[in-house]
């Protein structure tokens, strides 16, 4: 089993194609019958935006959550995410605002060629 992290600062567009760029592994429309199936971990930082109130912080991390998710599904077309997690987020004070972060985990299948 092979190991990637990635790091976001803020949730982006395409999670799944960065991972799957970064790792040199992008298959084709099509999997060919000599196919050898690999399961990738990997962490994405969610983030929300700055606010005044706790309250806040967190409803905007939830947000990038969901984000990240959906983002993650779109780019799904043939089954590879296998778990898709936020885990708990850490609200801290920065400056005058207050500002919500999670170390989200994920699996991701590949089909790799022999």
């Amino acid at each position: 089993m092979k190991t990637v992290k990635k790091s976001v600062i803020k949730v982006s567009q395409s999670i799944l194609m960065s991972l799957l760029l970064s790792v040199g592994f992008l298959q084709g429309a099509h999997a060919q019958s000599s196919s050898v199936t690999d399961v990738l971990d990997g962490t994405a930082e969610i983030s929300g935006d700055p606010q005044v109130l706790v309250k806040a912080a967190r409803e905007s991390w939830k947000k990038a959550c969901e984000d990240w998710k959906k983002e993650v599904k779109d780019l799904n077309k043939d089954n590879e995410v296998l778990i898709l997690n936020c885990n708990s987020p850490v609200c801290v004070q920065e400056g005058p605002h207050q500002i919500c972060r999670s170390k989200a985990t994920y699996k991701v299948r590949l089909k790799l060629q022999n």
